[in-house]
């Protein structure tokens, strides 16, 4: 996740009691609708065949090692990008390979449900899935910009306009 949200508006210039209130039920609701997807990911076959392949076939197999939630995260990634009429053609296709690869590096760490709670429940930065995700899009051949933004995913986006536009999509599901 983006360092945005993270903590709350009283560690941020723009802080507040009505502004804290806010970002902590914000917190609670996402961090309820994650703990759902992660107890019962939905999963939909046709959907899941369809981003798959958009996907290079080198790429495909990685893809297939991933856990039920997130393939579920994944395809409402890719159906919210796909779906949104306010993104130019390149920025979606940009987007659509960056959502389905950005959590790559969670086939190879493949997170136990006492570590998914942990981190559903208090706001632990997670470094390892976007390094390990990165290095394997490196040996897959993966276009720079995308090694580069998925093993940044859950940092600043800096000057990266798509990275930041990424980020408000999987912080929002």
């Amino acid at each position: 996740m983006s360092s945005k949200g993270v903590f709350p508006p009283e560690w941020s210039p723009d802080g507040g009691a009505a502004g804290w209130v806010s970002w902590f039920l914000g917190r609670v609701a996402y961090r309820l609708r994650q703990a759902r997807s992660v107890l019962w990911p939905q999963v939909d076959p046709g959907l899941l065949a369809e981003a798959r392949s958009r996907l290079p076939p080198r790429w495909r197999r990685p893809f297939d090692r991933l856990g039920g939630s997130e393939k579920a995260h994944v395809l409402r990634l890719y159906r919210a990008i796909t779906t949104d009429p306010d993104l130019a053609a390149a920025d979606r296709e940009e987007l659509v390979l960056l959502a389905l690869t950005h959590d790559l590096g969670k086939s190879i760490t493949r997170p136990t449900f006492f570590e998914r709670v942990v981190k559903t429940v208090l706001p632990i930065p997670n470094r390892s899935h976007p390094i390990l995700g990165a290095r394997l899009l490196r040996r897959l051949g993966a276009p720079t910009r995308l090694v580069r933004r998925t093993a940044r995913h859950h940092g600043d986006p800096g000057g990266d306009r798509l990275l930041a536009v990424f980020q408000r999509f999987d912080d929002s599901l």
